[in-house]
């Protein structure tokens, strides 16, 4: 029991530690990926004012990218727009290749939320797409809901759970082979054959967090 305690109050010491820690996102990710800083600890409030806080709903705007140089998919970037090409076989043959993904419309990532009180968030998103002669990203959406739970002692307010989760939904690619004077095929973005050329149509992203955060 000793040592079953123990562990549970070094579990509790880590979470604690990851909670505090700052949310570490992907690199090339344009959107948050949580929006656990959205949840305000009930005892930073004065308490005559939880009532108020717990009824309390609004909306905000998250994000908002657009970049001309990078082709997005989910809420990452996918690769950066094909402009000179070389040949991966040999790299003194080079074409333009620029022309074969301009978009047709522009690409636009966006994200926001609801918080119909202040134990949940409704968090949402949104990827226009992509459409060139050579390359296509359907457009698709993200949903995810927070939801926090105070524990420990409930009249101070000062400890919570925080569950949340995100997905994307939809988004597939589609590449399209460019053709050489023999009319052989090739991948236009390094000009390697089309049979050795692999990619999957379409890429799950989802995203769950479970954090733990007290105040001393």
């Amino acid at each position: 029991m000793i040592r079953l305690a123990i562990l549970i109050l070094n579990l509790l010491s880590i979470m604690t530690l990851v909670a505090h820690a700052d949310i570490l996102e992907p690199i090339n990710t344009v959107i948050p990926l949580s929006v656990k800083p959205y949840f305000l600890m009930g005892e930073r409030i004065p308490r005559q004012e939880w009532w108020a806080f717990d009824q309390k709903a609004y909306f905000a705007i998250t994000s908002i990218s657009h970049d001309r140089n990078t082709i997005y998919l989910n809420g990452q970037s996918l690769i950066s727009k094909p402009s000179r090409a070389c040949s991966i076989y040999d790299s003194t043959v080079c074409y333009n290749v620029s022309n074969f993904y301009n978009a047709s419309y522009p690409q636009f990532i966006a994200s926001g939320f609801y918080s119909p009180n202040a134990d949940t968030i409704i968090s949402a998103g949104i990827n226009s797409g992509y459409a060139s002669p050579k390359l296509t990203v359907s457009p698709h959406v993200m949903v995810g809901i927070a939801k926090r739970f105070y524990i420990g002692d409930v009249e101070r307010r000062n400890s919570h759970i925080i569950v949340e989760a995100n997905s994307w939904l939809g988004g597939s690619l589609k590449h399209r082979p460019c053709y050489d004077s023999f009319d052989r095929t090739y991948y236009c973005a390094n000009l390697s054959a089309w049979s050795d050329f692999n990619y999957q149509l379409s890429e799950q992203s989802y995203s769950i967090f479970i954090w733990y955060e007290k105040l001393f």
